[in-house]
């Protein structure tokens, strides 16, 4: 039964679909026509696939008040007096220019998305209606059936309702959605000005790191070429059959002389100070003056992540780096979503899971990575010549680790955006599906194999998108709900990601004159790889993550179907 809040939101949908149409023969039986033919297939797929129903503003316009009255009574006369829709003339409408030789059949341009092919009937054509955005008329053109298999191996979109597909949100029928529709969605202006600011701000804070690294690495190589004359040969060379120098307590006792020289306490740097000289002319005493502010500020950046042992932390300029990693993405949306976090935001307005991954991965790896990269370049000039060849800038990443930067950056965003998109894929009809040939087998058909159609949840804006978007579910009637593999999900990438944090701050936090020289005297990088993370308990932990949480995300059986069959 068609109550009166689903027959005033057909209404709405009829307005706000058809509003700026005109009959293009001038008749106005013409345009009445076509808002009855639309009326039947509003209620039978409950406004999915159609434009959000026109606002109450909309409503009130002066201009817009036989479009009203006329869109009011299609959808009335849409319903039979026991209260049913009438059947409609099929579940997809396109609103197209027809071909100039036969006005019954529609016109090239729409491309891939929409499923041209012979198979596809045509149920039902419209007369020519002009839309005030295209002077060239159209007709509505109704199909009965489609070749959805041929539109899916294509890549197309094959989802009922009203195309070409409207860049706002579906509705669905009912007093819910008459309440929503009374809300114009909220625009959010991109502030590009701010993310100009923070792009600057990344570009300049990436480049102080670079130089912060490459004076700090200035140190290592003041005290390296210097404890190559002292150290003597057990300290600096690598035995025949090793891999690294036997450091012994008293090579580390000559380290830390040497760096003492380099870098003394306060106290013994100023009783060790020379007699003043006479005093300059004032010319050459400006040039003194300056020579010492730039040696004492390379000297003090140099030596800022040293310890008073001569062993350095990097752990603090790779949370650094990391954190103008972040300046990038801040930057991205604020100018693409208005929002400081609009880069984890999709197309649905939810926070993306995948969205977080990558971006956490690739925060964690690329900065690492960076930060060992840097400092290894600092010690090119400490290398045998003969050896420049060989020279590996950046650290090795262990395969597992690329599976890990692998997965979210490119296997799971796919796989998802196929899942998603074909939650929203009718079913085929049974009977039609015997009488077609078997589609030939495509990783695309593959994946939509196994999924159970169903609503996909859409939020109206991008500000209401949540961190709580990481634990729900995706589709309508569970995008309310916890989603328990989401959960699972999010818990196992915490758990790997921070334990490999942990295993980067050791790397990280203890560089010092052992794996500074035995890296010298084999002609290597200092960080030559990155921490391993074993055999297989973090690629199991990553991949049974992403299969179980993609496959409950295929066949998840909950929420509402995506079935438009007419009821």
């Amino acid at each position: 039964m068609i109550n009166a809040d689903q027959i005033s939101n057909c209404a709405r949908i009829l307005l706000a679909t058809t509003g700026s149409w005109t009959p293009s023969d001038g008749n106005t039986s013409t345009l009445t026509d076509a808002r009855g033919m639309l009326a039947p297939l509003i209620y039978a797929s409950g406004g999915t696939g159609f434009p959000a129903p026109a606002t109450d503003d909309a409503i009130k316009q002066p201009e817009m008040q036989d479009a009203w009255k006329s869109c009011v009574a299609a959808a009335r006369a849409a319903v039979d007096e026991g209260g049913n829709p009438h059947n409609p003339f099929g579940p997809y409408v396109v609103f197209w220019a027809a071909d100039p030789a036969n006005p019954a059949k529609l016109g090239d341009g729409l491309g891939l998305n929409w499923p041209t092919q012979p198979d596809s009937h045509i149920a039902r054509v419209s007369g020519p209606i002009l839309d005030k955005d295209d002077p060239k008329p159209k007709r509505l053109f109704f199909f009965d059936t489609i070749n959805e298999a041929a539109a899916l191996e294509a890549d197309a979109d094959a989802r009922p309702g009203f195309w070409p597909r409207a860049a706002t949100k579906p509705a669905d029928a009912g007093p819910a959605a008459v309440q929503q529709a009374a809300v114009a969605e909220e625009s959010i202006p991109k502030r590009l000005g701010l993310a100009t600011v923070l792009f600057v701000l990344w570009i300049i804070s990436g480049g102080v790191l670079a130089l912060w690294l490459w004076e700090t690495g200035g140190a290592m190589r003041s005290a390296a070429l210097d404890f190559r004359q002292t150290g003597g040969d057990a300290c600096t060379k690598i035995p025949a059959g090793q891999k690294e120098i036997p450091w012994t307590n008293a090579c580390e006792t000559a380290w830390q002389d040497v760096w003492k020289k380099l870098y003394p306490d306060p106290a013994t740097a100023k009783a060790a100070a020379p007699a003043p000289p006479p005093a300059p002319t004032q010319s050459a005493n400006t040039q003194t003056k300056a020579r010492e502010i730039l040696y004492s500020f390379r000297h003090t950046v140099g030596g800022l992540l040293w310890g008073a042992d001569g062993h350095m932390s990097l752990f603090t300029p790779f949370i650094l780096t990391m954190a103008s990693f972040v300046l990038l993405l801040l930057a991205v949306g604020l100018a693409k979503k208005g929002l400081w976090f609009g880069v984890l935001i999709d197309d649905r307005n939810r926070i993306s899971m995948a969205r977080t991954q990558q971006v956490a991965w690739t925060a964690l790896l690329i900065g690492a990575m960076a930060i060992m990269g840097w400092f290894n370049s600092t010690g090119i000039s400490l290398i045998d010549q003969s050896a420049l060849h060989t020279l590996d800038l950046f650290p090795y990443m262990v395969p597992a680790l690329w599976a890990a930067l692998g997965i979210n950056l490119v296997a799971t965003p796919y796989l998802s955006d196929v899942i998603l998109s074909s939650k929203e894929t009718k079913k085929k009809d049974a009977a039609a599906a015997d009488s077609q040939p078997n589609p030939p087998a495509t990783p695309t058909l593959a994946v939509r194999n196994i999924v159970t159609p169903a609503s996909i949840a859409t939020k109206r804006s991008a500000k209401e998108a949540g961190w709580t978007d990481l634990i729900t579910g995706e589709t309508e009637g569970t995008d309310q709900a916890i989603d328990i593999s989401r959960v699972q999900h999010l818990v196992i990438s915490g758990a790997l990601l921070t334990t490999y944090l942990m295993a980067l701050a050791d790397a990280l936090g203890n560089v010092g004159g052992p794996s500074i020289m035995s890296a010298i005297a084999a002609n290597k990088s200092i960080f030559t790889e990155m921490p391993g993370v074993g055999q297989g308990t973090f690629l199991g932990l990553l991949g049974i993550s992403h299969a179980g949480y993609l496959i409950f995300k295929a066949n998840s059986p909950e929420g509402k179907p995506s079935d438009t069959t007419p009821k």
